[in-house]
Protein backbone atom coordinates (compact mmCIF):
# COMPACT_ATOMS: atom_id res chain seq x y z
CA UNK A 1 0.00 0.00 0.00
CA UNK A 2 1.08 2.95 -1.02
CA UNK A 3 0.90 6.00 1.37
CA UNK A 4 3.77 8.82 -0.22
CA UNK A 5 3.97 8.80 -3.83
CA UNK A 6 5.46 11.81 -6.18
CA UNK A 7 6.49 12.61 -9.61
CA UNK A 8 9.58 13.60 -10.87
CA UNK A 9 12.17 13.84 -14.26
CA UNK A 10 9.51 11.63 -15.82
CA UNK A 11 8.89 9.02 -13.42
CA UNK A 12 6.80 8.01 -10.63
CA UNK A 13 7.95 7.32 -6.79
CA UNK A 14 5.80 5.54 -4.54
CA UNK A 15 6.74 4.71 -1.41
CA UNK A 16 4.26 2.69 1.14
CA UNK A 17 4.04 0.57 4.59
CA UNK A 18 5.88 -2.14 2.67
CA UNK A 19 9.01 -0.40 2.97
CA UNK A 20 9.69 -0.62 -0.72
CA UNK A 21 9.96 2.41 -2.68
CA UNK A 22 8.69 1.86 -6.59
CA UNK A 23 9.84 3.59 -9.28
CA UNK A 24 7.46 3.90 -12.75
CA UNK A 25 7.80 5.32 -16.06
CA UNK A 26 5.40 7.78 -16.24
CA UNK A 27 4.29 7.66 -19.70
CA UNK A 28 4.07 3.83 -20.00
CA UNK A 29 3.38 2.79 -16.46
CA UNK A 30 6.65 0.37 -16.68
CA UNK A 31 8.05 -0.57 -13.30
CA UNK A 32 11.58 0.76 -13.35
CA UNK A 33 12.91 -0.24 -10.23
CA UNK A 34 12.42 -1.14 -6.81
CA UNK A 35 14.47 -0.66 -3.80
CA UNK A 36 13.32 -2.08 -0.46
CA UNK A 37 14.85 -0.37 3.01
CA UNK A 38 15.60 -3.52 5.03
CA UNK A 39 15.54 -3.90 8.73
CA UNK A 40 18.44 -5.54 10.17
CA UNK A 41 16.95 -6.84 13.09
CA UNK A 42 14.84 -9.89 13.40
CA UNK A 43 11.07 -9.00 13.81
CA UNK A 44 12.07 -5.44 14.86
CA UNK A 45 9.07 -3.96 12.63
CA UNK A 46 5.45 -4.82 13.19
CA UNK A 47 4.29 -4.55 9.27
CA UNK A 48 7.13 -6.44 7.20
CA UNK A 49 10.64 -7.01 6.93
CA UNK A 50 11.28 -3.28 5.80
CA UNK A 51 10.68 -0.14 7.92
CA UNK A 52 7.20 1.74 6.85
CA UNK A 53 7.37 4.87 4.87
CA UNK A 54 6.53 8.05 6.10
CA UNK A 55 7.30 10.82 3.67
CA UNK A 56 9.43 11.86 1.02
CA UNK A 57 11.25 14.40 -0.95
CA UNK A 58 13.41 14.45 -3.79
CA UNK A 59 15.75 17.00 -5.05
CA UNK A 60 18.68 17.23 -7.18
CA UNK A 61 17.97 13.44 -8.71
CA UNK A 62 17.99 12.27 -5.40
CA UNK A 63 15.19 10.75 -3.15
CA UNK A 64 14.93 11.63 0.38
CA UNK A 65 12.87 8.72 2.14
CA UNK A 66 11.98 9.14 5.55
CA UNK A 67 10.95 5.99 7.73
CA UNK A 68 8.62 5.92 10.69
CA UNK A 69 5.07 5.38 11.52
CA UNK A 70 1.94 7.69 12.78
CA UNK A 71 1.68 5.61 16.62
CA UNK A 72 5.26 4.16 17.33
CA UNK A 73 5.63 2.43 20.39
CA UNK A 74 8.40 3.05 23.03
CA UNK A 75 11.29 1.81 22.88
CA UNK A 76 10.85 2.49 18.98
CA UNK A 77 12.34 -0.08 16.63
CA UNK A 78 15.57 0.50 16.29
CA UNK A 79 17.93 1.88 13.13
CA UNK A 80 15.03 3.07 10.93
CA UNK A 81 16.73 5.38 9.08
CA UNK A 82 16.81 8.63 6.66
CA UNK A 83 17.67 6.77 3.36
CA UNK A 84 18.84 8.57 0.41
CA UNK A 85 18.85 6.89 -3.61
CA UNK A 86 19.23 8.08 -6.14
CA UNK A 87 16.74 8.00 -9.58
CA UNK A 88 18.04 5.13 -10.54
CA UNK A 89 17.86 3.26 -7.31
CA UNK A 90 20.67 2.93 -6.14
CA UNK A 91 21.11 3.40 -2.28
CA UNK A 92 23.47 6.24 -1.47
CA UNK A 93 23.49 6.56 2.14
CA UNK A 94 20.80 6.00 5.57
CA UNK A 95 21.32 7.30 8.90
CA UNK A 96 19.19 6.33 11.82
CA UNK A 97 16.67 8.63 12.01
CA UNK A 98 13.23 7.93 13.14
CA UNK A 99 10.39 10.22 11.20
CA UNK A 100 7.17 11.32 12.66
CA UNK A 101 3.86 11.31 10.70
CA UNK A 102 2.83 14.90 13.13
CA UNK A 103 5.69 16.64 12.31
CA UNK A 104 6.01 19.73 9.53
CA UNK A 105 6.94 18.42 6.63
CA UNK A 106 11.07 18.09 5.93
CA UNK A 107 12.23 21.48 3.90
CA UNK A 108 15.26 21.22 1.25
CA UNK A 109 17.01 24.68 0.42
CA UNK A 110 19.79 25.87 -1.04
CA UNK A 111 21.47 22.03 -1.05
CA UNK A 112 20.62 21.69 2.83
CA UNK A 113 17.64 19.17 4.10
CA UNK A 114 16.60 20.06 7.45
CA UNK A 115 13.66 17.97 9.34
CA UNK A 116 13.33 16.50 13.27
CA UNK A 117 14.93 13.09 14.35
CA UNK A 118 12.18 11.55 16.72
CA UNK A 119 14.82 9.12 17.97
CA UNK A 120 16.58 12.06 20.06
CA UNK A 121 13.78 14.75 19.22
CA UNK A 122 16.12 17.16 17.91
CA UNK A 123 16.25 19.04 13.80
CA UNK A 124 19.02 17.89 11.95
CA UNK A 125 20.58 19.63 9.14
CA UNK A 126 21.99 17.26 6.27
CA UNK A 127 24.57 18.87 3.73
CA UNK A 128 27.62 19.83 2.83
CA UNK A 129 29.98 21.26 5.82
CA UNK A 130 32.49 23.99 5.96
CA UNK A 131 36.13 22.89 6.04
CA UNK A 132 39.31 24.41 7.86
CA UNK A 133 42.78 23.12 6.41
CA UNK A 134 45.92 24.33 7.89
CA UNK A 135 49.56 23.75 7.00
CA UNK A 136 52.64 24.06 9.04
CA UNK A 137 56.57 23.33 8.94
CA UNK A 138 58.44 23.63 11.95
CA UNK A 139 62.33 23.66 10.71
CA UNK A 140 61.22 26.15 7.96
CA UNK A 141 64.73 27.81 7.66
CA UNK A 142 67.30 24.96 6.42
CA UNK A 143 70.13 24.63 4.44
CA UNK A 144 69.94 23.69 0.84
CA UNK A 145 69.80 19.38 0.71
CA UNK A 146 67.90 19.04 3.62
CA UNK A 147 64.32 17.60 3.98
CA UNK A 148 60.99 19.27 5.40
CA UNK A 149 58.50 17.51 7.03
CA UNK A 150 55.03 19.35 5.90
CA UNK A 151 52.00 18.25 7.93
CA UNK A 152 48.90 19.92 8.72
CA UNK A 153 44.93 19.15 9.51
CA UNK A 154 41.46 19.45 7.73
CA UNK A 155 38.84 19.78 10.12
CA UNK A 156 35.06 20.03 9.67
CA UNK A 157 33.29 23.30 10.78
CA UNK A 158 29.80 22.20 10.87
CA UNK A 159 28.27 23.51 13.98
CA UNK A 160 26.98 19.86 15.12
CA UNK A 161 30.69 18.30 14.80
CA UNK A 162 33.11 21.41 14.89
CA UNK A 163 36.76 20.99 14.21
CA UNK A 164 36.24 17.46 14.12
CA UNK A 165 38.31 15.26 11.06
CA UNK A 166 37.02 15.24 7.44
CA UNK A 167 36.41 11.67 6.50
CA UNK A 168 35.84 10.28 3.07
CA UNK A 169 32.16 10.58 1.41
CA UNK A 170 32.19 6.20 1.84
CA UNK A 171 32.63 6.89 5.50
CA UNK A 172 29.80 9.62 6.28
CA UNK A 173 27.19 7.96 7.83
CA UNK A 174 29.20 5.70 10.63
CA UNK A 175 31.01 9.16 10.91
CA UNK A 176 28.03 10.90 11.95
CA UNK A 177 26.43 8.51 13.75
CA UNK A 178 30.05 7.77 15.96
CA UNK A 179 29.98 11.87 16.33
CA UNK A 180 25.97 12.56 16.70
CA UNK A 181 24.36 9.73 17.61
CA UNK A 182 26.84 7.56 20.44
CA UNK A 183 27.56 5.02 17.81
CA UNK A 184 30.81 3.16 18.35
CA UNK A 185 33.78 4.82 16.55
CA UNK A 186 34.60 2.67 13.22
CA UNK A 187 37.70 0.77 13.54
CA UNK A 188 38.32 2.25 9.96
CA UNK A 189 37.76 5.22 8.28
CA UNK A 190 38.95 7.19 5.01
CA UNK A 191 40.32 10.43 4.95
CA UNK A 192 40.58 13.17 2.33
CA UNK A 193 43.00 14.54 -0.36
CA UNK A 194 44.80 17.19 0.54
CA UNK A 195 47.10 18.57 -2.42
CA UNK A 196 50.51 20.05 -1.77
CA UNK A 197 52.41 22.81 -4.05
CA UNK A 198 55.51 25.03 -3.64
CA UNK A 199 56.00 28.37 -5.11
CA UNK A 200 59.23 30.20 -5.78
CA UNK A 201 60.34 34.06 -5.41
CA UNK A 202 59.64 34.07 -9.21
CA UNK A 203 56.40 32.48 -8.65
CA UNK A 204 56.84 29.23 -10.28
CA UNK A 205 54.95 26.92 -8.80
CA UNK A 206 55.73 22.77 -7.95
CA UNK A 207 53.28 20.35 -7.76
CA UNK A 208 55.00 18.19 -4.59
CA UNK A 209 52.27 15.60 -4.17
CA UNK A 210 48.41 14.18 -2.70
CA UNK A 211 48.70 13.24 0.56
CA UNK A 212 45.65 11.88 2.63
CA UNK A 213 44.40 12.81 6.28
CA UNK A 214 43.86 10.21 8.77
CA UNK A 215 40.52 10.80 10.80
CA UNK A 216 41.88 8.77 13.71
CA UNK A 217 44.88 10.46 14.40
CA UNK A 218 43.41 13.85 14.42
CA UNK A 219 42.77 14.14 10.63
CA UNK A 220 46.76 14.97 10.32
CA UNK A 221 48.29 14.81 6.78
CA UNK A 222 51.98 14.77 6.53
CA UNK A 223 55.00 14.75 3.98
CA UNK A 224 58.54 14.87 3.64
CA UNK A 225 60.00 17.51 0.59
CA UNK A 226 63.39 18.12 -0.50
CA UNK A 227 63.49 22.23 -1.76
CA UNK A 228 65.21 21.79 -5.07
CA UNK A 229 67.11 25.23 -4.63
CA UNK A 230 67.92 28.09 -2.27
CA UNK A 231 65.59 30.88 -1.74
CA UNK A 232 62.18 31.33 0.09
CA UNK A 233 58.92 29.08 -0.96
CA UNK A 234 55.39 29.50 -0.07
CA UNK A 235 53.98 26.37 0.64
CA UNK A 236 50.27 25.62 -0.25
CA UNK A 237 47.89 22.92 0.53
CA UNK A 238 44.83 22.82 -0.93
CA UNK A 239 41.47 20.79 -0.11
CA UNK A 240 39.41 20.73 -3.33
CA UNK A 241 36.71 19.56 -1.48
CA UNK A 242 34.14 16.50 -1.91
CA UNK A 243 29.92 15.66 -2.28
CA UNK A 244 30.25 16.01 1.49
CA UNK A 245 32.84 19.42 2.33
CA UNK A 246 33.10 22.99 0.84
CA UNK A 247 36.61 23.62 -0.31
CA UNK A 248 39.93 25.29 1.79
CA UNK A 249 43.45 26.35 1.64
CA UNK A 250 46.40 27.46 3.76
CA UNK A 251 49.70 28.66 3.26
CA UNK A 252 53.07 28.65 5.08
CA UNK A 253 56.74 30.04 3.75
CA UNK A 254 60.09 28.49 4.66
CA UNK A 255 63.52 29.59 3.51
CA UNK A 256 66.45 27.54 2.23
CA UNK A 257 69.78 28.93 2.27
CA UNK A 258 73.13 27.77 1.07
CA UNK A 259 74.48 24.38 1.60
CA UNK A 260 77.13 23.73 4.16
CA UNK A 261 80.76 22.72 2.74
CA UNK A 262 80.75 19.54 2.16
CA UNK A 263 82.81 17.00 4.71
CA UNK A 264 86.08 15.18 3.51
CA UNK A 265 85.41 11.94 3.00
CA UNK A 266 87.99 8.81 3.86
CA UNK A 267 90.26 9.31 1.41
CA UNK A 268 90.86 13.21 1.70
CA UNK A 269 91.44 12.47 5.21
CA UNK A 270 94.10 9.70 4.60
CA UNK A 271 95.81 12.00 1.26
CA UNK A 272 95.91 15.16 3.21
CA UNK A 273 97.43 12.74 6.24
CA UNK A 274 100.00 11.76 3.84
CA UNK A 275 101.03 15.04 3.01
CA UNK A 276 101.56 16.26 6.18
CA UNK A 277 103.77 13.15 7.30
CA UNK A 278 105.36 14.04 3.83
CA UNK A 279 106.49 18.23 5.04
CA UNK A 280 107.13 16.59 8.13
CA UNK A 281 109.78 14.33 6.57
CA UNK A 282 111.79 17.06 4.49
CA UNK A 283 111.75 19.46 6.97
CA UNK A 284 113.80 16.79 9.44
CA UNK A 285 115.55 16.00 6.79
CA UNK A 286 116.50 19.61 6.33
CA UNK A 287 116.82 20.19 9.70
CA UNK A 288 120.73 20.52 10.60
CA UNK A 289 121.31 22.98 7.25
CA UNK A 290 118.68 25.26 9.08
CA UNK A 291 120.42 25.51 12.24
CA UNK A 292 123.85 26.13 10.44
CA UNK A 293 122.08 28.83 8.63
CA UNK A 294 120.27 30.16 11.90
CA UNK A 295 123.62 30.20 13.62
CA UNK A 296 125.24 32.06 10.37
CA UNK A 297 122.49 34.86 10.73
CA UNK A 298 123.59 34.98 14.69
CA UNK A 299 126.88 35.69 13.89
CA UNK A 300 126.44 38.11 11.29
CA UNK A 301 123.93 40.17 13.33
CA UNK A 302 127.09 39.93 16.21
CA UNK A 303 129.61 41.25 13.49
CA UNK A 304 127.08 44.08 12.63
CA UNK A 305 126.65 45.26 16.15
CA UNK A 306 130.22 44.90 16.75
CA UNK A 307 130.85 47.02 14.02
CA UNK A 308 128.04 49.89 14.80
CA UNK A 309 129.30 49.88 18.24
CA UNK A 310 133.34 50.52 16.50
CA UNK A 311 132.00 53.40 14.26
CA UNK A 312 129.59 55.27 17.15
CA UNK A 313 132.82 55.02 19.52
CA UNK A 314 135.60 56.86 16.23
CA UNK A 315 132.62 58.91 15.33
CA UNK A 316 132.37 60.78 19.07
CA UNK A 317 136.14 61.32 19.26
Amino acid sequence: MATVHAIAYGRLFSFGMAGVLHCYNVRTGELLWTCAINVPYLSESKWSGNYPACTMRIADKKVYLFTGEHSPDDPKERGSPLACVDIDGKLLWRIPFYASHWAANPAIADGYLVYMNAYDNRIYCFGKGLTKTTVTVQNDVVPLGSSILIKGTVSDLSPAVKDTPCVSDDDMAAWMEYLVQQKPMPQNVGGVNVELYAIDEKGKTTYIDTVCTDPQNGGVFRKLWTPPAEGTYIITAVFTGTKSYWDSCSSTAIAVTAAPPAAATAQQITEQAQTIQSLQSTVEAQQPLITALMVLVVIAIIIGVVNIAVVMKKTRK
